[in-house]
């Protein structure tokens, strides 16, 4: 790894550590920082002197204030320089100007030891002597050091040079602006829509971190190579809730704060600044990207134009502005691709330009409310849904579901004949009994809520979506609450019983099934009840005569999952148990009559989940069995469907699973051969949907599998080569996510195993700081989830391999944490047997050699 990869590595550990310590009380912060950092004392100085800063964020301004000694601010001056270049600036040597603004210049620099990674360092003009604007630079690197985000350039390092400028490193950007880059590209408006939409998501990160940017506009977003926006410059950003500190005079000069073109009309009045403002300015720029014009343009400084034009001028529709050819968008190319103007113009009237004039509007509370609302209206749009900025009319909404549905509208109204007819009847019941009636329509009401809410939009816009997990968690808050109210009234009604069912298991899968290849949040006595509560619905749909073969494989299904969080919580038994009932009421229902793929594929499924008990309850041969018979089955219906993606994804399961089995065996061939197959299997299909979380999950899980299993077969050189490949695959996950657990866990894990292969091939300092970087991640993990078995698991792996890449003593002392992990596993009965020889095995390098 070179230097810059170690320095980046570096200081994302450095901001996890600091983030999982800030997220808890502060009575647990000290505990939680003593194990995340261990004996690293540099580490955890570094950490703490961030802490004080997120306490005491002006801190860092007393050291400029105290070089103003009696000379000394003018032997300073004396020696400041707008030119850099040339110079070293901590571990960077800067390179070349490359711009230069009101506060300060912003230089291309090069780590003096590595020069294949640029960065851009931003510099304080010399003689920014003001408070305001000191405190505002400062500002915009404390600001950055709290933006982790994909569409966010990210912030490397900071610190001042020997004159006392301060200085922030963020990564280099190689990229267009946002409007240059559609118009070279000749972008669609879908397209652009698509790009704005990772900008909201940017902006709206930005927001619930309490920053408002201020200063949204093309030029401060570039576009990269592969297509992703990253927001820039948060020179004018501003934290919510400090209005009022007296230290923190309101900035004097009002063009220095904002960009006329995209500023809202409170920023042009000096009124207060709320997140409303971005949302005005991303409708500005969205204008823009839809029509190659702006709503209005100021020509001249005057004050009084720009609060005329700003405030009290009212643009013209998007689609009004293309028909009348507003700064010939059309003939200079920065209107969307493939379109005329009148076409373009079609095309905006009606949603677009109603999301955007809403987005625009002078009174910010007439605005969206929150840059996501304007993010969803704009994905609404995409999906051929309606939009709240238009109003909700019955003929409005009809024509949207009728260009929906086209071919289902023919069913649909033979449907309606039905429903009708029943509604007529059961209001023939209703008649007789009041108290029958009110029971029947709360009931019609709850089960059309718990449709639409599970089974439709949120549950699966979420399923495998990154970044998801605080959705989840209210997810599972809410949706228990409504479950556990609605099943009070079921009664014995099985329309009812099915629909309560399928909710508990979504929430069982959201909680800790892992089946779906979905991130989940780790809860498994949570996932464990929610599963249990589905199956005893489920029986009682099957004590009915309404009961089906779908309800039968559907309760299979049920058990094999909970089988599934059974083994993942180190309850074996339990979990075969489940299994084996999973697979046996699948197999009598394929007995008593032909079956279907659906049929086939669910006694695969069955049998996979009862292979992954077998194998973690240390029956190896029948865990390999259950898995080639699953197999078997996956390869034919794959066959027969060779363009569904989810066969593939089933079969790479397999592959995955038997290849571990073979690893633990020892049979080391075998095990890289099936895992060579199941990474060749999920990198195809990754090719072919990338845009899928959980196929990018499969693809980092099958080359840490493979990375360990090369390890096993004494290949160290060709592991390094997977596991270094596998990490940033691993780690887009968990950045696109950060309060993931799991995520985590099993990037610590891949990198675990890479430190493992590098002390192998001889890099034994490389293999180490790899191991270390591992602990600290789990060890934060641990300490926040004290129950968390994976953790521990990954934990105790971890700290035996220190110990083996370390000298006396500190080798004893590594071993010795990991024999108490691994007792810790085994006095909670969650020390599984094929985990028994690792204990066994740190328990004998403890005791020394044999004589």
């Amino acid at each position: 790894m070179s230097d810059s990869e170690l320095i980046a590595e570096e200081w994302r550990r450095v901001k996890q550590i600091l983030a999982d310590v800030l997220d808890q009380p502060e009575e647990k912060r000290a505990a939680i920082l003593e194990a995340a950092c261990g004996g690293d004392e540099v580490l955890r100085r570094r950490v703490e002197a961030l802490i004080r800063a997120d306490q005491e964020p002006w801190s860092f301004v007393d050291g400029l204030d105290r070089g103003a000694g009696p000379g000394g601010s003018a032997a300073a001056a004396a020696v400041l320089t707008w030119d850099l270049r040339g110079r070293r600036l901590g571990a960077y040597d800067v390179v070349e100007e490359i711009g230069r603004g009101g506060m300060g210049a912003v230089y291309l620099g090069r780590r003096h030891d590595d020069f294949d990674r640029k960065v851009a360092i931003k510099v304080a003009r010399p003689g920014l002597a003001d408070p305001d604007s000191i405190r505002r630079f400062l500002d915009e690197r404390q600001i950055a050091a709290t933006l982790e985000h994909p569409n966010i350039a990210r912030l490397l390092d900071g610190g001042a040079t020997p004159e006392g400028q301060p200085y922030f490193v963020m990564e280099h950007v190689e990229g267009k602006p946002l409007l240059e880059y559609c118009r070279e590209q000749g972008l669609s408006v879908d397209a652009r829509l698509a790009l704005f939409q990772q900008v909201c998501a940017a902006v709206g990160f930005a927001h619930r971190n309490l920053v408002v940017h201020r200063d949204i506009k093309p030029a401060n977003i570039l576009v990269t190579a592969d297509g992703t926006p990253k927001l820039l410059d948060f020179g004018i950003a501003k934290l919510l809730g400090t209005e009022g500190v007296a230290s923190r005079p309101r900035t004097a000069t009002l063009f220095r704060a904002m960009t006329p073109d995209y500023a809202s009309p409170e920023q042009v009045r000096g009124a207060p600044i709320t997140t409303a403002t971005d949302v005005y300015s991303l409708g500005v720029v969205l204008y823009e990207l839809l029509t190659g014009a702006r709503p209005y343009r100021v020509t001249g400084a005057d004050p009084g134009e720009l609060l005329r034009v700003v405030c009290e001028a009212d643009p013209p529709r998007p689609s009004a502005a293309v028909e009348r050819g507003a700064g010939d968008a059309a003939a200079d190319g920065s209107a969307p691709g493939g379109e005329t103007a009148a076409t373009l113009s079609r095309r905006l009237r009606g949603d677009l330009d109603a999301i955007v004039m809403k987005a625009i509007r002078k009174e910010p509370e007439n605005r969206y409310p929150s840059v996501a609302e304007l993010a969803e209206d704009v994905d609404r749009y995409r999906r051929a849904l309606p939009v709240a900025a238009r109003r909700g009319t019955l003929g409005y909404r009809a024509g949207k579901f009728a260009r929906r549905h086209r071919a289902g509208l023919a069913a649909g109204a033979l449907v309606a004949v039905a429903v009708v007819a029943g509604l007529a009847a059961t209001m023939r019941e209703e008649r007789r009994a009041r108290e029958a009636e009110a029971r029947a329509q709360r009931r019609f009401q709850d089960v059309r809520k718990l449709a639409n809410f599970f089974l439709n939009d949120f549950y699966d816009a979420i399923r495998f979506l990154p970044g998801s997990t605080p959705a989840r968690h209210l997810l599972v808050q809410r949706g228990l609450a409504y479950l556990d109210g609605l099943a009070v009234e079921a009664g014995g009604d099985p329309s009812l019983l099915r629909e309560l069912a399928d909710g508990y298991e979504h929430l069982g899968n959201v909680q800790g099934g892992p089946s779906e290849g979905a991130s989940m949040l780790g809860d498994m006595p949570g996932a464990q009840k929610s599963l249990e509560r589905a199956i005893d619905l489920r029986a009682k749909v099957l004590d009915s005569a309404a009961a089906t073969r779908d309800d039968r494989l559907t309760l299979a299904q049920d058990y094999s999952e909970l089988a599934d969080v059974c083994t993942l919580d180190g309850r074996y038994r339990e979990a075969v148990g489940h299994g084996r009932r999973a697979v046996a009421l699948t197999q009598r229902e394929l007995a008593q009559g032909p079956g279907d793929d659906d049929v086939y594929q669910k006694l695969a499924f069955t049998r996979t989940n009862l292979g992954s008990a077998l194998r973690m309850a240390n029956r190896p041969d029948e865990a390999l069995a259950e898995f080639r018979a699953s197999l078997e089955l996956y390869e034919r219906l794959r066959m027969g469907h060779p363009g569904k993606l989810d066969w593939a994804r089933n079969v790479f399961v397999v592959y995955y699973k038997i290849g571990a089995v073979e690893n633990e065996r020892g049979r080391d061939e075998e095990s890289v051969a099936a895992l060579r197959k199941a990474v060749s299997i999920a990198e195809d299909y990754h090719r072919r949907a990338p845009g899928n979380g959980a196929y990018t999950r499969d693809v980092s899980l099958a080359m840490s599998a493979l990375g360990e299993a090369l390890l096993s077969a004494k290949k160290p050189e060709e592991a390094v080569d997977v596991l270094a490949r596998r990490r940033p695959i691993q780690q887009e996950l968990v950045d696109a996510d950060p309060k993931d657990a799991t995520a985590r866990i099993l990037l610590a894990d891949g990198v675990r195993l890479l430190g493992q292969a590098r002390v192998a091939t001889g890099e034994r300092a490389a293999g180490r700081r790899d191991l270390e970087d591992a602990r600290a991640i789990l060890a934060s993990i641990v300490a926040a989830r004290p129950t968390d078995v994976l953790g521990r698991y990954v934990l105790a792996q971890t700290c035996a391999a220190l110990g083996g890449a370390s000298e006396p003593p500190a080798s004893q002392d590594w071993f010795e944490k990991a024999r108490s992990l691994y007792l810790g596993l085994k006095r909670d009965g969650k020390l599984n047997a094929a985990w028994e020889p690792l204990l066994a095995d740190v328990e004998q390098r403890i005791a020394g050699p044999t004589r």
